[in-house]
């Protein structure tokens, strides 16, 4: 259940839980968070000072063998194969790097030592510090080095004393890093402590027990981050193997003091890691006794509070039944208490409430009707604003203000002005009534002397009450003297950065209008000069559209006219000149075999005499003849694709065309189990072509019809008549429509149908030039062929042809080709 729907004796104890057990827990946690504390800032004071001592010990040790290895180089004691024996115990190597910054080994090698071998690697090293040798401190610098394989905790770890010498170059002391701090561990020995040393650069110089990988890691990154943000590094705790140990550290001052002014240089931080296992053991054993220490106090706590919860509901459930009836309308309601606690004084409160409430509910009333009559105000002008706004002419936005205004501003008179090009006077272009227009000449307002022109100039709405005495001041008030107007409200119309016009309400009543009124006609005005702009703005851009639209539209139809008639005259006149070609390579060879198969037929027959009819060879013979026969008429179809119509041009009876078509093909198609339907127009009219070349037309569709409906089907002939517009002017055209229900046509097939030599049949049922041919004919008397299909739900193919409009040379095949087909070049 809800807190808020909980019973009040409910709500106090739930209230007095978290009061007795958020200190107890805080308690705890303050006790717990507080012992860790101490017992970390003290063990880590005391750690870092250890740290601290041990890094100052580290600089004297370093100091000594810097100062040692100066006099050496002051009284000449390096030469190669020669290092004073006080030095080798440290040293390990010495490099001597010339002015050019090659270097040579001073020392014998070192049993066991890398460098010998590795030195190489140190090649770089050397190098850098070369070009730093200018900014070395004459008293030498340290950096920090390390050698051997590479993975795990690097055992070699070298320091590098460099000390420049008087002939440009420098010597490099190369300082077993492991032996220079063993001293400094041997001080730990028996005590808990365990020191580790590393470089900034992450290297683990020293430590006196095993350390982790990972342990180096996390302390390199604790270290860098620490120093980068404070400067300095506070003892914390890190989880080791499980525990948490305890880290102090303290930097090598002399190592920073020796570093160069860029940081280029080595520094070494002494770390001291302390398990802290033998103090958090008793620790959290006392931890724990608080705990139950603090629950069973916590228990009878809430035991106390239940009880006094109980006698504190009491007067509250009264005053919640009083305030109840006070709720329903009483307002004579009183709630009796002699306490003098908060309960008393929640009940004197409460009686004060109900007795003010008289008084503030009749004055809540008057404040009601007040703002009920504001926001019917702003609800007007919000209403007006959005009907300006999609206003596009001046006479309706004028028409919506002169209606709306009037149900928030009292006036007795409105106009609407706009300034002129140049900036002069006012044009008065709407005013209500409109008989005021009367009183201003020419309808111009000018800008000196005239309440409008202030209200241009200071761009601000003016609010003015003329008197009696003032009238003759401005002009308005002499213009409209007679009609009594006392105050006026004038709004000037911004846009952008000038004052196109100005908003002007008047009236005869003395202080019409107030700050709020003031304030409405303002934003009026404001909006009236967007929709101004915006009409103007709108008109333009419907110009600007419309006519964009009328020449995208011209140039659309001429590009898509030049492109298809080009298209079609490359078409053309490409299989023209193929059918040229062919006729000239094919029918010469095709003659002189048929020829020569008549020879061998008749001397087969002589042969014989003319008794053996089913002689084989006399038979392929004859199967040879049938297919020469083939190619001719190919080659006499692709001929007929472009060849000049010679056939008698006059008006063709459709219907009558087509029913003596399906006379002839009608048993065929019923033998192809198709049904043929035909819905043929009354008084159609008769296009002026070729009977022939119409039938031909028609005959190729109704074949491919039937071949497409290799199960059987449905064929329908329909003709019409129908008008269209061309150029401007209504045209008369008939219309054959061929329909069949068998496969249909591919969505990708449709744009090549007509396109020479394209079929989706086998070779031995067309040769894709009947629909070619087809649309020449078509083309050829100003007609078209479209067709409409859908795969697995047949095809319909539309020839549409004008009445009284015989072909011209523009919409046959280009003069160029038919010419060539006519006479077909010879070699």
């Amino acid at each position: 259940m809800p807190l808020r729907d909980r019973p009040i004796e409910q709500k106090i104890f739930l209230l007095v839980l978290p009061a007795c057990l958020i200190p107890a827990a805080a308690l705890l946690i303050l006790m717990m968070l507080g012992s860790r504390a101490s017992l970390e800032q003290i063990l880590g004071d005391q750690l870092r000072q250890r740290a601290a001592s041990l890094s100052e010990q580290f600089d004297q040790n370093l100091m000594a063998l810097s100062e040692r290895v100066r006099r050496a180089i002051a009284e000449d004691e390096l030469a190669p194969g020669r290092v004073p024996a006080d030095l080798t115990a440290m040293v390990e190597a010495v490099v001597r790097v010339n002015r050019e910054g090659a270097p040579v080994l001073l020392t014998p090698p070192v049993a066991g030592s890398p460098i010998p071998d590795q030195l190489d690697r140190a090649d770089n090293v050397f190098r850098l510090l070369h070009r730093y040798r200018a900014r070395m401190l004459p008293t030498g610098s340290f950096f920090d080095l390390q050698l051997g394989e590479p993975g795990g905790i690097q055992p070699h770890t070298y320091g590098l004393l460099v000390h420049p010498t008087a002939d440009g170059g420098f010597l490099v002391f190369l300082i077993n890093a492991r032996r220079l701090t063993e001293e400094l561990g041997r001080r730990l020995l028996g005590l808990p402590e365990n020191l580790i040393v590393l470089s900034d650069r992450g290297l683990l110089v020293y430590s006196t027990m095993p350390v982790s990988a990972d342990l180096i890691d996390r302390l390199q990154r604790r270290l860098l981050r620490e120093q980068a943000e404070t400067g300095a590094l506070d003892p914390f705790i890190v989880e080791d193997g499980g525990g948490n140990s305890l880290i102090a550290s303290s930097p090598s001052k002399r190592l920073d003091q020796w570093r160069m002014q860029d940081g280029f240089g080595a520094g070494w931080n002494f770390l001291l890691e302390y398990d802290m296992a033998p103090f958090l053991g008793p620790l959290d054993a006392l931890l724990w006794l608080s705990i139950v220490v603090s629950l069973v106090l916590v228990l009878l706590a809430l035991g106390a509070a239940a009880l006094a919860s109980r006698r504190l509901v009491i007067p509250i459930k009264h005053l919640r039944r009083q305030a109840e009836r006070l709720a329903q309308g009483d307002l004579d309601v009183r709630v009796s208490s002699s306490g003098r606690d908060e309960i008393g004084d929640l009940a004197a409160a409460f009686n004060a409430m109900a007795a003010r409430l008289r008084g503030t509910y009749r004055t809540l009333e008057e404040r009601a009707e007040e703002s009920r009559r504001h926001a019917e105000h702003i609800h007007v002008a919000n209403e007006m604003t959005h009907a300006i706004i999609q206003a596009y002419s001046l006479d309706s936005l004028f028409e919506i203000l002169v209606r709306e205004l009037g149900r928030v501003v009292p006036f007795d008179a409105l106009w609407l002005t706009m300034n002129d090009r140049d900036g002069g006077d006012l044009n008065v272009i709407h005013i209500w009534p409109p008989g005021l227009i009367a009183h201003f000449p020419r309808g111009v307002i000018p800008l000196n002397r005239s309440l409008h022109g202030r209200a241009v100039r200071e761009r601000e709405t003016l609010h003015a009450e003329i008197g009696p005495a003032q009238r003759g001041e401005f002009h308005e008030s002499r213009a409209l003297a007679d009609e009594g107007f006392q105050s006026f409200l004038i709004a000037p119309l911004p846009a952008r950065d000038r004052v196109i016009g100005t908003l002007s309400i008047a009236s005869t009543g003395p202080d019409a209008f107030d700050a709020e009124l003031a304030g409405i006609v303002t934003s009026l005005a404001g909006v009236i000069a967007i929709a101004i702009e915006q009409g103007a703005l709108f008109k333009r851009i419907s110009q600007f559209a419309t006519e964009l639209e009328r020449r995208v539209d011209d140039r659309t139809r001429e590009l898509e006219t030049a492109t298809h008639k080009l298209i079609m005259a490359e078409k053309y006149f490409a299989t023209g000149r193929l059918a040229g070609n062919l006729a000239h390579e094919i029918n010469n060879p095709l003659g002189i075999i048929k020829n020569y198969l008549q020879l061998v037929r008749n001397n087969l027959r002589a042969a014989e005499g003319g008794r053996r009819r089913t002689d084989p060879n006399l038979q392929s013979i004859e199967a040879i003849n049938e297919e020469v026969d083939r190619i001719a008429r190919l080659v006499g179809r692709m001929l007929d694709l472009h060849r000049p119509a010679e056939d008698k041009v006059e008006p063709v009876d459709l219907n009558e065309l087509i029913a003596e078509i399906l006379t002839l093909m009608e048993p065929n198609l019923e033998r192809s189990r198709i049904e043929v339907v035909r819905e043929l127009a009354h008084e159609l009219p008769r296009p002026i072509a070729s009977r022939d070349l119409l039938r031909q037309v028609l005959i190729n569709l109704i074949r491919n019809a039937q071949d497409a409906m290799e199960e059987g089907g449905r064929l329908l002939l329909r003709t019409s008549a129908i008008s269209l517009w061309e150029e401007g002017e209504e045209r008369l055209f008939v219309r054959v429509r061929v329909s069949d229900s068998g496969t249909g046509i591919a969505p990708e097939h449709l744009n090549r149908i007509f396109d020479p030599f394209f079929t989706t049949k086998s070779p031995d049922k067309g040769t894709g030039l009947g629909l070619c041919v087809s649309y020449s004919i078509v083309r050829m008397y100003g007609g078209n062929v479209d067709v409409e299909s859908e795969p697995g739900r047949g095809a319909t193919f539309i020839v549409t042809l004008p009445v009284n409009a015989p072909a011209t040379a523009d919409e046959g095949p280009p003069r160029e080709a038919l010419i060539h087909e006519i006479h077909p070049p010879t070699d």
